[in-house]
């Protein structure tokens, strides 16, 4: 065998490999037999090409297409094909449903009975659908139904033996405290109503009097509005006035009167000390210490300076009125006049 031949061969079962690879990964196989069909949907969330084709749960193929219908944009043809020699009725239908909770979805063939002749569908054969959701997926609708109705008749019967005297059980217990309860607040309720209507009057008083406070409000508007614009002018005026030179001044004030204050506490306290002094001092004239004390204390001295005194007054009244006694001046060629006596002379007194 040549090497062109060779090299042909390898070409062709290559290309064949290939094609073959790429239409098993499609899901078809080419060494099997096969029918195409079609089936529609209007939603095909989960549905994907290479989705499993099944009966009873058993794979007879694949999706191969999934396009929008020509006819209606609102609906989904979904293409698929069926390996083997099954022969599916007309009367079949293509059910969508989830293959798990986190699965995608797939599509399940549902039918009666195996067909014969005519009764078969062919190539390009259109069987009627619908869709499964989650549930309706995982369980048979008769199921859930029959478990609904025993579930059901449980609960009745559950729900008619509740509270009764003699159970035991925490839930009993909770109803017939709950019943408790209810009556409880039943009777709270009739003396909140009984409460309301005993304090209708006081409420109608109190309106009342709120009518009232709002009518003099309304009668002394205008002096309210004045007293609000006075308020306002004040607030203006505060708002403009130079705060802060006014809060430097009495903060010098402030400071000054602080120190005067601690310069007259200086001041009483040099005064106290003198004031001791001057105790002291008066103490010690009262008990005759000291010249000044002999002085005030001694009787007879007081008496001697009195007359001392005395004496000097009518000496100098006695200057005044005889000078001629006291100074004697002589001019020459002149004769004195003989002295006279004054009469009420006080020195004779």
């Amino acid at each position: 065998m040549s090497r062109e031949v060779k090299l042909g061969l390898l070409t062709f079962i290559t290309l064949f490999a290939a094609v073959w690879g790429y239409r098993f990964i499609k899901g078809q196989n080419l060494f099997h037999p096969s029918r195409t069909y079609l089936c529609s949907f209007s939603d095909v969330t989960g549905l994907a090409v290479s989705s499993d084709v099944t009966v009873n749960g058993y794979k007879i193929g694949t999706v191969t297409d999934i396009n929008i219908s020509a006819s209606d944009v609102h609906v989904m043809d979904v293409t698929f094909r069926v390996d083997g020699k099954i022969n599916i009725p007309k009367n079949a239908t293509a059910v969508m449903r989830n293959d798990g909770i986190v699965g995608g979805k797939s599509l399940a063939l549902v039918f009666e009975n195996t067909c014969t002749g005519d009764d078969c569908a062919p190539t390009g054969y259109r069987f009627q659908s619908k869709s499964l959701g989650l549930l309706g997926s995982m369980i048979d609708p008769a199921e859930v139904e029959q478990y609904v109705s025993n579930a059901s008749d449980q609960v009745k019967a559950l729900v008619k033996e509740l509270g009764k005297e003699g159970q035991n059980g925490k839930v009993d217990l909770i109803v017939r405290n709950l019943e408790l309860t209810m009556s409880n607040i039943a009777a709270l309720t009739g003396n909140l109503n009984k409460i309301m209507v005993q304090s209708q009057q006081n409420m109608n008083g109190l309106l009342a009097n709120m009518n009232k406070i709002t009518k003099n409000l309304a009668d002394n508007n205008a002096q309210i509005t004045g007293l609000l614009k006075n308020l306002n002018t004040t607030t203006n005026q505060l708002a403009t006035a130079d705060i802060g030179k006014t809060m430097t001044k009495t903060n010098t004030m402030i400071d000054n009167s602080n120190e005067a204050v601690k310069k007259l506490e200086t001041t009483l306290d040099v005064t106290t000390s003198t004031m001791k002094d001057l105790n002291a001092v008066l103490a010690k004239v009262n008990q005759g210490g000291g010249s000044l004390g002999q002085l005030l204390n001694d009787k007879k001295l007081y008496e001697n300076l009195e007359a001392t005194t005395k004496n000097m007054s009518l000496l100098l009244q006695d200057l005044r009125l005889n000078p001629k006694r006291y100074v004697n001046v002589s001019l020459i060629g002149r004769k004195d006049k003989p002295y006279t006596k004054p009469e009420n002379d006080p020195a004779n007194q």
